[in-house]
């Protein structure tokens, strides 16, 4: 019985589920991304998975992001409006969706009470499944399936079967490898033969052409003239091209917006496909430009550790451009190792006062018992 994300099946579950290996290489290294976004745990993802059902086979062929505006943290919990998009996109989706995924980050591979509600809400069919990945440190990206039985009743509490996510992309692989050429019998050489003496080239006498040249240069004034009309055609197409020329589209809005989230500033857009981008921040007296490649655009997030009451964020990718500002109280300061070691130093020296002032009331104590001492025996 198999056990592997490309090929999944398990007692009790009443079907049989395989996952396209190039979609669930991509769906690894987005968890994996997003797991270190940030510290401590990171960033919660999901998506929907499709394909086609085939009695009692799921066969998941492709997958869409499910939008997240991680209104309460970096859990993959939806929102109203979260929620409102993903029916847009369950609607507007050619093909049946077989379920969905997403990542647990901070906890084990099971389905939380709003899982569940998403599930029953959005996948209430008897054959959607759920797909649970947990990433973790250096460690391989381990996941598990979650179903509902023939009576209809889905264990939340773990996956009957767990699988590691990325031995499984590596076995498929190794399985769609093509088979090794055999090297083919060499054949014996036959010698080409040899090529027919070439025949003496007779040289013709070359025609006038100057009565050629007379005939035709009527037609060459012809085709200079049809050049002529075609130039001053296009020059005046281009002149005018904004009247027939269709209106470009608007491109889309980044609506940029930033929060805080583990005591960072975790910065969201909406997600650009093939675009780079530039992010520029003033924190403070700090003026910061950070280039963006296509991989971070399309992720539609960072973070950023900021270090005063007011943050300002700008971002431009192609001809979109749109401009946030957080405020908040200032984060705790971190000190630097240079601060430490001056701490460090202060406290030595201290130590050393208070070791110097304390000998130094030795001794004037000392003398104080020998003077006390001494007058007591001049004493009559």
């Amino acid at each position: 019985m198999q056990s592997t994300g490309t090929s999944w099946e398990a007692p009790g579950c009443p079907y049989h589920v395989e996952f396209a290996a190039d979609k669930l290489e991509k769906i690894r290294l987005a968890v994996v991304e997003s797991f270190y976004a940030m510290p401590r745990g990171g960033i919660e993802i999901g998506g929907l998975l499709f394909g086609t059902r085939d009695g009692e086979r799921l066969l998941i062929e492709d997958y869409r992001i499910i939008e997240c505006e991680h209104k309460t943290g970096p859990s993959f919990q939806l929102s109203e409006k979260d929620q409102a998009r993903l029916s847009a996109l369950i609607a507007a989706s050619p093909s049946e969706s077989l379920g969905w995924f997403h990542s647990h980050t901070r906890s084990e591979i099971f389905l939380s009470a709003d899982d569940l509600a998403i599930h029953d809400k959005f996948f209430p069919k008897p054959w959607q499944v759920a797909l649970v990945l947990r990433p973790a440190n250096l460690q391989p990206v381990r996941a598990g399936y979650f179903f509902r039985d023939a009576s209809g009743h889905m264990a939340a509490e773990k996956s009957c079967r767990e699988f590691v996510l990325e031995t499984t992309v590596r076995e498929a692989a190794s399985r769609q490898a093509p088979a090794p050429v055999r090297d083919a019998p060499k054949k014996p050489v036959v010698a080409a033969p040899e090529a027919p003496a070439a025949k003496p080239r007779v040289i013709q006498p070359e025609p006038e052409i100057a009565p050629a040249l007379e005939n035709n240069r009527g037609a060459a004034w012809v085709w200079i003239a049809a050049v002529v009309a075609a130039l001053a055609l296009g020059l005046g197409a281009y002149v005018t091209r904004a009247a027939w020329l269709p209106a470009q589209a608007s491109p889309p809005a980044l609506k940029l917006q930033a929060s805080e989230v583990d005591g960072k500033l975790f910065v969201r857009w909406n997600p650009v496909q093939n675009e780079s981008g530039k992010l520029t921040i003033d924190d403070g007296p700090k003026h910061i430009v950070i280039d963006l490649d296509t991989l971070q655009m399309s992720r539609g997030f960072y973070v950023y550790g900021r270090q005063s009451e007011k943050t300002t964020l700008q971002m431009k990718a192609g001809a979109s451009e749109d401009l946030t500002t957080f405020a908040g109280p200032s984060p705790p300061h971190i000190p630097t190792p240079e601060e430490i070691e001056n701490v460090k130093r202060d406290h030595q020296k201290a130590k050393d006062d208070l070791r110097n002032q304390t000998l130094r009331n030795r001794q004037l104590q000392r003398k104080v018992r020998e003077l006390s001492n001494q007058l007591q025996e001049q004493k009559p």
